[in-house]
């Protein structure tokens, strides 16, 4: 591929990056609040068991694709710099800190919608419910 070809698609991850992650964001349902009941987070996670590693997915994808834009970022601030890269070496790193926070992200999440189908298989317990007392509950 000639150098204008990989210019032009070094800038395009740039907008691969938005679709990947509007179509992560779209993918799932609004997750339940932090002061909803358990019962409701654990049916959320269970309900959406196929869609939620999905999203997971896409998101790496746009983290792969916006570490390409970063690396294509930097280069183009490498040149404007004459070489003294200030800036872009900084450029390039907050990419990639970026990139793994976004995959760090979707971890729990991710394990919590395989560990409810495991629950349902008839696994031991993933997500008790605190009740009267010392008892738990399956939920």
């Amino acid at each position: 591929m000639s150098e204008r070809g990989l210019e032009r698609l070094g800038a395009s991850m740039g907008i691969v990056w938005f679709v990947l992650v509007l179509a992560s964001a779209l993918v799932v349902p609004r997750p339940p609040g932090i002061d909803d009941s358990t019962s409701s987070i654990a049916a959320y996670f269970s309900d959406n068991h196929s869609r939620i590693p999905l999203s997971a997915a896409l998101g790496a994808l746009a983290g792969a694709a916006f570490l390409w834009f970063a690396a294509h970022l930097g280069r183009r601030l490498q040149r404007a710099e004459g070489g003294a890269e200030a800036f872009s070496s900084i450029v390039f790193a907050s990419g990639v800190i970026f990139a793994v926070f976004g995959a760090i992200r979707s971890l729990p999440y991710s394990t919590l919608a395989m560990l409810s189908q495991q629950s349902e298989a008839g696994d031991a317990g993933v997500v008790l419910e605190p009740t009267k007392g010392s008892d738990h509950r399956k939920i």
